[in-house]
C-alpha cells in the first residue's frame, strides 16, 4: 500500500489538492503499482465512515472467451482456460473484498462483461455489494480499458476528447484510456463532491514524451476545477516505470 496525502485537520477533502504538483509534472511523480490507498475522512454532525479509495492495475484481465477480441494481442491475452479464469477472478475478488475500498480504480479490464462477473464474486462469495462505472476506449491494440468499482455515491462518469485546435496543436497526445466520475458524500451544507480522473497512460520507455503529452492533456482538462477549489484526485497506472 502506498499513502498518497496525509490528512490536514479541519480541511475535509481538500487534502487531496496535493495532486496539483502532481498534474503540473507528471511524468516526475507519483508512480503507481498494484494497489494504493487513501482514506478521505467525512466531515458532519452525525460521523460517517472513512471514504477509502484505490487504484489496481489488474494487468490483462481478460476472461478465457476470444471471440469479442479482434486484435492477435488480445486474443494471446485471454484466460487459456475457464480453470485460470475463475482462478483470476476468485484472487482479484479476494483481494478487493480485504481491502474493501469506497471506491477502486481499475486498469486493463477487458470488458464490462468481465466487471459484471466480478460484482458478481464479490457479492455472492464475500458479501460486498459494488456497483461498476465503465465506457469502452479506443485502445483497439491492446483492447484493454479502464473502470471504476464504486459502493456508493457516484452521480456521473463520462469521457473526454481533446478538441481540434488542441490536437492541430501537437501539445497534446489523446488519452484513448480514461474515465471520469463524479461522487457525492454527505447531505446538506456537509456534501462534498468528489472528481476522480482513472488513466493508463502509454507504456514503453521510448513513450516518455507521449507520456507527457498526456499529462499535458489531462492537467488542461482538471485544471479549472483544482483552481476553484474542487476536490479531485487522477489516478491510474502512469507507466513512468519501465
Amino acid at each position: 500500500m502506498q499513502e498518497v496525502c496525509t490528512k490536514v485537520p479541519d480541511v475535509p477533502v481538500k487534502v487531496l489538492h496535493c495532486f496539483r504538483d502532481w498534474l503540473a509534472a507528471i511524468a516526475s511523480v507519483l508512480t503507481l503499482s498494484g494497489i494504493f490507498q487513501l482514506a478521505v475522512p467525512a466531515m458532519a454532525d452525525d460521523p460517517m465512515d472513512p471514504i477509502r479509495i484505490a487504484s489496481w492495475n489488474v494487468e490483462w484481465f481478460f476472461d478465457d472467451y476470444p471471440g469479442d477480441n479482434r486484435s492477435d494481442l488480445a486474443k494471446e491475452q485471454t484466460s487459456p482456460s475457464r480453470e485460470d479464469w475463475r482462478w483470476k477472478l476468485t484472487r482479484v475478488a479476494e483481494t478487493i473484498a480485504a481491502l474493501e475500498p469506497t471506491i477502486l480504480a481499475l486498469q486493463e479490464i477487458e470488458t464490462n462483461q468481465v466487471l459484471f462477473q466480478l460484482v458478481k464474486e464479490l457479492e455472492e462469495k464475500h458479501q460486498l455489494k459494488y456497483r461498476y462505472a465503465f465506457i469502452p476506449g479506443y485502445d483497439f491494440f491492446t483492447e484493454q480499458n479502464v473502470a471504476f468499482l464504486y459502493r456508493d455515491g457516484l452521480v456521473e462518469y463520462s469521457r473526454r476528447e481533446q478538441s481540434s485546435e488542441m490536437f492541430q496543436s501537437k501539445d497534446y497526445y489523446n488519452l484513448n484510456k480514461h474515465l471520469f466520475a463524479r461522487f457525492e458524500f454527505g447531505k446538506g451544507d456537509q456534501q462534498q463532491s468528489l472528481v476522480l480522473l482513472n488513466l493508463h497512460l502509454k507504456s514503453g520507455d521510448d513513450s516518455e514524451s507521449t507520456r507527457i503529452r498526456q499529462g499535458r492533456l489531462a492537467h488542461h482538462w482538471v485544471r479549472s476545477q483544482i483552481v476553484a477549489g474542487e476536490n479531485v484526485i487522477v489516478l491510474g497506472d502512469l507507466n513512468t516505470e519501465n
